[in-house]
């Protein structure tokens, strides 16, 4: 890693590195492929290809995106899209390349990667780590007209969801998200946002559980109850079952990665950063971990020591993790066997059964799910834009009356 003029949130400016006089240095690296331009005068450091998943690279490319134009635009308030990935919130499709701001006039339109959005009422604009957003209802509902409705209604769920345990609080509530609605009308797309509202919930833990849900719809069966509860006398705890069906005892569970993560990665420092200064091996000191704990003066130990104490941690590490592992698969069993002793039937499914359809048309058949109306798609691919067509085209609602705040 060089010494570049790195701001926190990751990005380096063209104006930074040319008053410090590294230009030098900065095409060096960008000719290296470590660092790669994100908008015009303002760069990072390149996301590796074998960096978490193509998910996440997308949504922290985006989210960079947005930061960069933070710094370039005048005084721009981010919303829809942008504004989601300012509150790292999660969609589903492949994140849009234009970046949504609010119009300063009446009317929406489009030019180089920017889409500005219109509208009748004066929305709320609030901050995000300093940078002027939207409120979450407005932006949310920007993001139902825009987006599919599997994108839109992910990240609807997300930003209802409260963890069964613990104080956090959602970033909204439906009534919040329904009484902003109502304040709009009329405006284009106002059908998409019902079509959204009508099917969101605080209850999905997992955008998997979301996009389960509208596959479910998608084939007609009929609309299970979420997180139904269930008590295990034998484990001596309870289980949410994702899905229920008490009129035939089926239960089903969505196994995503995770639940909800809170957001994307940051663009840049700690885990902002794809790959840290030590990772990257431009670390000028050296630093071990032994136990948790740091080693003062590991600069002088040996070479040999340095990678044989290196290699012990790792192989400890490895060790706890596999523990850690096989722990976790036999305690799922157990779960899974006490609730297949209180249900008829039992199933679940990961990303790929659900992207395929026919796996989960197959299991929830099996186990007798009622299926009382026909098959209409819903889902569309994973790596389909998040966008719809029409809204890349054309971004302005009913006539409209601007706020002052960014303009």
């Amino acid at each position: 890693m060089t010494d570049l003029p790195i701001l926190e949130n990751g990005l380096i400016l063209t104006a930074d590195v040319r008053a410090a006089g590294l230009e030098n240095v900065l095409s060096a690296a960008a000719g290296r492929g470590e660092f790669e331009r994100i908008r015009r005068g303002v760069w990072a450091q390149t996301v590796p290809g074998s960096w978490r998943t193509e998910p996440e690279r997308g949504e922290l490319k985006y989210r960079r995106a947005v930061l960069a134009a933070s710094l370039t635009l005048k005084r721009p308030v981010f919303t829809s899209f942008a504004g989601l990935a300012l509150r790292r919130l999660p969609i589903f499709g492949r994140w849009p390349s234009d970046i949504y701001v609010l119009s300063r006039d009446a009317q929406g339109r489009k030019r180089a990667g920017l889409i500005s959005v219109s509208g009748s009422y004066v929305p709320d604009v609030e901050t995000v780590d300093g940078i002027a957003t939207t409120s979450i209802e407005f932006t949310l509902i920007q993001v139902c007209r825009h987006g599919t409705l599997a994108a839109a209604l992910t990240a609807v769920d997300a930003a209802l969801h409260r963890p069964r345990f613990g104080d956090t609080q959602p970033k909204t509530t439906i009534e919040r998200l329904r009484a902003e609605h109502e304040r709009l009308l009329p405006y284009r797309g106002s059908r998409r946002t019902d079509a959204v509202l009508a099917r969101a919930t605080a209850l999905a833990d997992t955008p998997l559980e979301t996009v389960s849900r509208l596959v479910i719809e998608e084939l007609g069966f009929e609309a299970p109850e979420l997180q139904h509860e269930l008590w295990l006398p034998e484990l001596g705890k309870r289980a949410f079952l994702d899905f229920w069906w008490p009129s035939v005892g089926a239960a089903a569970e969505a196994d995503g990665k995770g639940k909800y993560r809170g957001g994307v990665p940051e663009a840049g420092g700690g885990a902002a950063q794809p790959m840290s200064r030590a990772e990257s091996g431009g670390s000028r000191a050296v630093v071990m971990a032994t136990g948790g704990t740091t080693v003062a003066g590991a600069a002088e130990i040996g070479p040999k020591t340095r990678a044989a104490r290196a290699a012990t941690e790792a192989m400890r590490a490895a060790a706890v993790a596999a523990k850690a592992a096989a722990d976790a698969v036999i305690s799922e069993k157990e779960r899974e066997n006490a609730i297949r002793r209180q249900v008829r039937a039992f199933d679940r499914w990961g990303w790929g059964e659900t992207m395929q359809k026919t796996p989960v048309e197959r299991r929830l058949t099996a186990m007798k799910v009622p299926r009382p109306k026909r098959r209409r798609l819903l889902v569309g691919s994973p790596d389909a834009p998040a966008a719809l067509p029409s809204a890349r085209r054309r971004s302005h609602g009913s006539k409209v009356r601007r706020p002052e705040q960014g303009s």
